[in-house]
């Protein structure tokens, strides 16, 4: 909260008068965040482009999306975090705000899904992969490459990145050319 009331240049009390804890301010930071790559991805899919186009395109705005928003990535990954303690038992409100997320997150997975569908259909992907299980394949590599790059900030920093001189935009680029040609 700390934090927060420093980046907005509140106090931390008028934080508590619009939030009723931590968990709330931090899975709405989620919510909008969803929201906003929701309306990127939209403007995605209605392009007369390729499926594969599309997939790169959703790529390059989640790049860009980490690169500009670290702290939002951390309400994402916050988000996941909260979900695996056994004693958390949210709020009605929070709920609410659980149910939000859960709908946005499943949109972009379906925008995902979508993309490889039409790349299959107009030939720009080639895999056996059913494409719905690709969707999930690269979802689960996406949500992983968040963590990696998150670390950048973190003070428990893996070094293989830079130890390896590895770029997570090419490591995504990498696996989204793996999953979509047949080898």
């Amino acid at each position: 909260m700390d934090d927060v009331a420093e980046r907005t240049e509140m106090s931390k009390g008028a934080l508590y008068l619009h939030f009723r804890n931590k968990q709330e301010l931090i899975l709405l930071i989620a919510v909008n965040g969803l929201i906003e790559l929701e309306q990127k991805f939209s403007k995605v899919l209605v392009q007369v482009v390729t499926g594969k186009e599309m997939l790169y395109s959703f790529s390059e705005i989640l790049k860009n999306y980490v690169q500009d928003h670290p702290y939002q990535i951390e309400s994402f990954l916050y988000y996941d975090w909260l979900g695996l303690q056994s004693d958390y038992i949210p709020c009605i409100a929070e709920e609410k705000i659980i149910s939000r997320f859960e709908g946005l997150a499943q949109s972009l997975f379906n925008y995902l899904h979508r993309a490889l569908q039409v790349g299959k259909q107009d030939g720009s992907i080639h895999s056996k992969i059913e494409s719905k299980m690709l969707a999930m394949i690269i979802w689960a590599e996406l949500q992983g490459l968040m963590r990696m790059h998150n670390q950048k900030y973190s003070k428990h920093r893996t070094s293989i990145f830079d130890t390896l001189n590895l770029e997570h935009e090419k490591i995504l680029e990498a696996f989204l050319d793996l999953v979509t040609t047949d080898t």
